[in-house]
């Protein structure tokens, strides 16, 4: 449950923030005069996102669309790279194994190169991170979402956008927040300023967004501050380094850093802060590199790429960009509709349609790699993981091999992964011969699954020595990626991709061609939100009664509901909840009756027990004789047979609160009174305890408002059903 974080602001402090607003809505002639000045150097098309060739830079309409669709003051700069997609992948981390890096990783986020198997940077848990690690980070639209896209915002500083108030937004929470630099280092010396006031100062020296500032320095530090910056540490006292420039790879990087604030005379936080920010300006803004993006990805830089990157760690910009979000959401009331912002979008030459996936840390793939230069001698695969082992096949530079399996085994000083060599046999080979190869899709067939089936690691049946990954449902949408390549075990085996990007095998009997859909009517009492996600970012929300068509079906639960992916009439993607199968509430019923869609177990719809927080939610209809029912042993602790909330029950001693959803003034009733109960709430004139805003939050969004209040109204008149 997540309590809605709600302000009650004065009259002085809302007319600020009106002002804001009105400010910020004004501002798309500036940032269209940046993007104009950036159209200089770079080969860029501004805002024509409505054009983008979807064969030569595939996904990346839609997603922008939908974002413009939804805040129509965001402008967006089309970085056209030049750029082929494997080169910048290959260049990004086989050639400099040190250049991006991952942190207390396994599976496939490790790069199995030689140069990266098993050592850590900086002798820490820093690791070389795998080039599915790395595409999935470098690829743009993996990012353009709401809460993500700020990773492209571009960083010039706009006094009439970023204030001191919003500094200290992206400073709450740490040691920063609220905090005079000389109190904080108890040094009267440092003066009177407070770290915000300080990056302000930092912005208006060196044209950099203090937002950025602020966002950087949080990443570099850390919120309690236990960074490099602190200017005590042994042999350096007095001197700092907000940004930890100079941090080179090696075992004494925070050193390093302080070495470079000494010799630049950064002996006071604010000189720290203040020249940190113009050698970011000099170095990378001013080439180009002018967003968190763009400044681990060096593929702006006019001078050379790849090389230029402010830092190693393939998870800062997306790290930083959530913090500025988290900031702007803070400032601007949880709502950016009306804000305007410019993003510049990196597109890259034949991308693959599939946008690239999240690691698995998993060491089970699928996954294509090849034996690795050995000055002209072959490697050996072998039977066993032993050098000792039976000698199954001589591979040589170049040769392909599809691997099933990271670092299977450790033996005799050696790390092996499990391979299947074309005719099906399957061995080891030593991590340190072989390669990952990037390879592109044979084929890109969208389908779906007929039947329930495992997604295997290798095209053999597991008592061959294969690896389930995951099921996969009926009604799943795959893409087969490769077909008819191994024949084994008398199966013809399918290549698929998953939509997460997971890559794996099944018998091809089990995939039907082409799109399962049907057509689905909205029948809840209210809108639906469409969100770009399961449980994700609302692009908008859609009547009872319009009739979408459903692609694909949800299978399991996230957030307690079943999210099926739809298209709208108008071309828009995106998911929809679905209530557990309760007759009156489906939210999503197939036009033509019945349904086409696989029946997950229906659970006990009138209570649920939850051990993590130790509470047992239930209908409002629910009563103790429904919990005994389910459950042995059950005695009543405190309160009232009908369960109002706040009840305390005993199972198998174990004590459990009652959440009778929908009961806000724990009486075991739900009505009108609880509506107008959550509308005061909304408006600030009425308080609602922590314990009570699960049981308030009716329409299970994580948010507790007038729509709340509207279903109970809703069910007090029979026309809603409020379920688990």
């Amino acid at each position: 449950m997540q309590k809605k974080n709600l302000q009650i602001l004065g009259k002085k402090s809302i007319s600020i923030m009106l002002i804001i607003i009105i400010i910020y809505t004004l501002i798309n002639a500036l940032i269209g005069h940046a993007s104009y000045a950036l159209s200089q150097t770079r080969n860029v098309d501004v805002n024509n996102i409505y054009n983008i060739d979807e064969n030569a830079y595939p996904g990346y309409a839609s997603l922008l669309q939908n974002l413009k669709s939804t805040h129509p003051n965001w402008t967006f700069t089309l970085f056209y790279t030049d750029l082929e997609w494997i080169d910048v992948l290959t260049n990004e981390t086989i050639v400099n194994h040190s250049r991006s890096l991952v942190q207390g990783k396994t599976g496939e986020w490790l790069c199995t190169d030689p140069g990266c198997v098993d050592i850590p940077r900086d002798g820490s848990s820093w690791f070389g991170a795998s080039q599915t690690a790395v595409a999935y980070y470098m690829d743009p639209r993996n990012f353009l979402t709401e809460d993500k896209i700020f990773q492209f915002e571009t960083l010039s500083y706009i006094p009439s956008i970023h204030t001191e108030a919003g500094v200290e937004a992206i400073l709450s929470g740490s040691f920063m927040y609220n905090k005079k630099i000389n109190e904080y280092y108890n040094n009267e010396s440092y003066g009177e300023k407070t770290f915000a006031q300080a990056i302000m100062s930092a912005a208006e020296a060196s044209g950099v967004s203090p937002y950025h500032i602020a966002s950087r320095i949080r990443q570099e530090v850390g919120a309690n501050g236990s960074g490099s910056s602190s200017g005590k540490v042994s042999g350096y006292e007095g001197y700092f380094n907000f940004y930890n420039i100079g941090a080179y790879a090696g075992s004494n990087a925070v050193i390093n850093a302080l070495i470079y604030a000494q010799n630049n005379g950064w002996n006071t936080p604010e000189i720290s802060i203040i020249e940190g920010a113009k050698w970011i300006a000099k170095n990378y803004i001013s080439i180009g590199q002018d967003c968190l993006y763009l400044q681990k990805w060096d593929v702006a830089n006019q001078e050379g790429l790849y090389g230029h990157q402010y830092m190693q760690n393939i998870q800062a910009p997306t790290s930083e960009s959530s913090t500025a979000y988290t900031g702007y959401k803070a400032i601007f009331n949880n709502d950016l509709t009306n804000t305007s912002f410019n993003f510049v979008i990196p597109m890259y030459k034949n991308m693959p349609k599939t946008i690239s996936r999240y690691p698995s840390s998993s060491t089970y793939v699928s996954q294509y790699a090849q034996i690795r230069d050995v000055l002209g001698v072959g490697v050996f695969i072998r039977k066993t993981p032993s050098t000792e082992g039976e000698k199954i096949g001589l591979y040589y530079n170049g040769q392909q091999l599809l691997r099933i399996e990271l670092k299977a085994s450790k033996e005799g000083g050696n790390i092996w992964d499990k391979v299947m060599l074309p005719d099906g046999t399957i061995g080891y080979v030593a991590t340190q011969y072989v390669i990952e190869k990037i390879t592109r899709d044979e084929i890109s067939q969208e389908s779906y699954i007929n039947s329930s089936v495992e997604l295997l690691n290798g095209p053999r049946t597991t008592t061959n020595g294969t690896v389930a990954i995951r099921t996969l449902y009926a009604g799943q949408s795959v893409t087969i990626v490769e077909a008819g390549k191994y024949n084994f075990d008398d199966i013809i085996w399918y290549r698929v991709k998953l939509a997460d990007g997971t890559v794996g095998y099944i018998p091809n009997n089990y995939v039907t061609e082409g799109t399962f859909g049907e057509k689905v009517t909205i029948t809840c009492n209210t809108e639906l939100a469409l969100r770009s996600s399961p449980s994700g970012n609302i692009i908008r929300y859609i009547n009872p009664g319009v009739v979408v068509n459903r692609i694909e079906m949800a299978t399991e639960q996230i957030g307690g509901y079943y999210w099926d992916k739809v298209i709208t009439d108008d071309g828009t993607v995106g998911y929809m909840a679905r209530e557990r199968y309760n007759p009156y509430a489906l939210w999503l019923t197939p036009v033509n009756g019945g349904t086409t869609e696989p029946q997950p177990p229906v659970e006990d719809d009138k209570v649920k027990l939850d051990e993590t927080t130790k509470e047992v939610k239930t209908i409002p209809q629910a009563t103790f004789s429904d919990i005994k029912e389910k459950y042995k042993n059950v005695t009543l602790v405190s309160g009232t047979e009908k369960l109002e909330t706040g009840a305390v029950i005993n199972i198998d001693g174990v004590e459990y609160t009652i959440i009778k959803l929908g009961d806000i003034s724990k009486d075991g009733i739900v009505d009108a009174r609880d509506a107008s109960r959550i509308l005061n709430y909304a408006v600030g004139s009425f308080e609602i305890q922590d314990n009570l805003l699960s049981a308030t939050d009716v329409s299970k969004d994580g948010i507790v408002d007038a729509r709340d209040a509207s279903r109970i109204l809703n069910y007090v008149v029979g026309n809603y059903s409020i379920v688990l």
